[in-house]
């Protein structure tokens, strides 16, 4: 009998089930034997411990290394960094960047802008792609930081 508000609990379930004893029973043995046959030496009790023991605490290791870096791999902000780093470099494909400034730095600070808005008139549609990605991503990369979304939480 439960009491009001109180939820009643499942009994019996999968993790008491008697399959999944005898079927981590069987995966220990497994380990256990696999390292015996592998080692092809006969070991006492408490060395044999520590080695497992080892070898658990280095695959359990391994999985949180493997499971932080795949965080951190698939966080936006790396993502966002990769998309530009790419872009950077497709611009550096589609442009020749040396000539582009050689002849900036030729033409009068008054005329600067204008310069620059004539050459991308003129430049390829790659090349605006690219700009454009580029932009993209600089105007959204501050609002995938962390303190940015705390700042202008809803």
């Amino acid at each position: 009998m439960t009491r009001e508000g109180e939820q009643k609990r499942p009994t019996g379930g999968f993790a008491t089930s008697g399959s999944f004893l005898l079927r981590n029973l069987f995966w220990i043995c497994l380990v256990i034997i696999s390292a015996l046959v592998e080692k092809n030496q006969s070991c006492t009790n408490s060395e044999f411990y520590m080695k497992t023991q080892n070898q658990m605490k280095k695959r359990i290791m391994r999985r949180v290394y493997i499971t932080f870096g795949i965080r951190i791999a698939t966080h936006v902000t790396t993502l966002h960094l990769v998309v530009m780093a790419a872009s950077v470099y497709a611009l550096g494909y589609f442009v020749h960047v040396a000539a582009v400034f050689r002849n900036a730095s030729a033409v009068p600070v008054g005329e600067f802008v204008s310069y620059m808005l004539r050459a991308l008139a003129h430049a390829d549609v790659m090349t605006m792609l690219v700009l454009g990605v580029i932009v993209l991503t600089i105007a959204s990369l501050p609002m995938s930081l962390p303190r940015y979304r705390m700042m202008h939480a809803v």
